[in-house]
């Protein structure tokens, strides 16, 4: 099934498809957002999508339609049809396990196969909103998306959402949210889901949120773990992630000592090239050259006191030695 993934699955799509990557989606939508701060620029909305209870939600029956739609062989979809419909699950209460019962729906997590399956449901979701798009001369493509035809990026569970800020294109995005939730048993998770609103679309926005009844978000947001913005990233964008190492060093979360030494000794190297950023989002993640010096600051100390109470370590000693 991994083999023609990449013949499947739509180019919005980057979730263990072989030979692409998640840093795709994090700075194509990085580039989409340019400019939500100024008023001169076109309308624009972006909606932030999460599935509720994704993988536990997926109808098995849609599952299988799935395949026989992608053309799978009939003999081969009995075999997944095997694995995912007899798999029996057992409870366990007060040290005491209870069980075993089947289930009804459902992706299991940690099955190698799962993934594959997920992002063949999800693809129905990217044919059905280009096919209304298509059948709606109304509704209006993002600034900057008509000629590659983008509507959506999504990265399993987690999606973005393009379109003009008015009325008419909203309605599209949400007329399709309804009918693939209907027809997958995937919805999505109202408490989360977000929409952006350029500062060029504020005159119709209370309109827009009235009609999608989801919460206003704002920039920067966070996305596959790293925040967007509608410049360049800040020192003050960085923060959280700067507080959160603090807190780990402080002892509020538990981690092996042996993994700050393979942080710093990753900060270290970043911190030393010319272009940083550059180099380091291809795995996905963009910092600014102040926050790379203040995690360095406040990792330093853990070298000493790991040095010290592991030198009997050989596994850290290698650590060391590799830094």
């Amino acid at each position: 099934m991994q083999l023609v993934l990449h013949l499947i699955i739509d180019y919005s799509q980057n979730a263990f498809v072989p030979e692409r990557n998640i840093s795709d989606n994090i700075l194509l939508a990085q580039e989409l957002l340019v400019g939500y701060n100024q008023a001169r620029l076109p309308p624009r909305s972006t909606i932030k999508v999460d599935i509720q209870k994704a993988y536990d939600s997926v109808e098995w029956d849609f599952l299988f339609e799935v395949l026989k739609l992608f053309n799978f062989p009939v003999r081969f979809i009995g075999w997944i049809e095997q694995c995912v419909t007899t798999a029996s699950f057992s409870i366990s209460l007060n040290s005491s396990i209870y069980g075993y019962f089947t289930g009804a729906r459902g992706l299991r997590q940690g099955d190698p196969m799962s993934p594959y399956l997920f992002v063949l449901v999800m693809e129905i979701w990217t044919t059905l909103l280009r096919h209304r798009v298509q059948h709606d001369p109304n509704f209006q493509y993002h600034w900057k998306c008509k000629e590659h035809r983008i509507l959506s990026l999504c990265f399993a569970d987690d999606g973005l959402l393009f379109c003009k800020a008015h009325i008419p294109s909203v309605q599209v995005i949400k007329d399709t949210l309804t009918e693939f939730a209907n027809m997958s048993g995937l919805k999505v998770n109202a408490s989360k889901i977000q929409i952006i609103i350029s500062k060029s679309g504020q005159h119709e926005k209370q309109q827009i949120l009235n009609l999608l009844g989801f919460q206003e978000g704002s920039l920067p947001v966070k996305y596959l773990g790293v925040p967007l913005t509608s410049s360049r990233l800040t020192l003050a964008d960085c923060s959280p992630l700067i507080h959160k190492v603090d807190e780990l060093l402080r002892g509020k979360y538990k981690i092996p000592r042996h993994r700050f030494i393979l942080w710093l000794a990753i900060l270290e190297k970043l911190s030393t090239m010319d272009k940083p950023w550059s180099s380091h989002a291809e795995t996905g993640c963009l910092f600014v050259m102040e926050s790379l010096k203040k995690l360095m600051t406040t990792c330093s100390s853990i070298v000493v006191y790991t040095s010290v109470l592991s030198s009997n370590s050989k596994k850290n000693q290698i650590s060391l030695a590799v830094y």
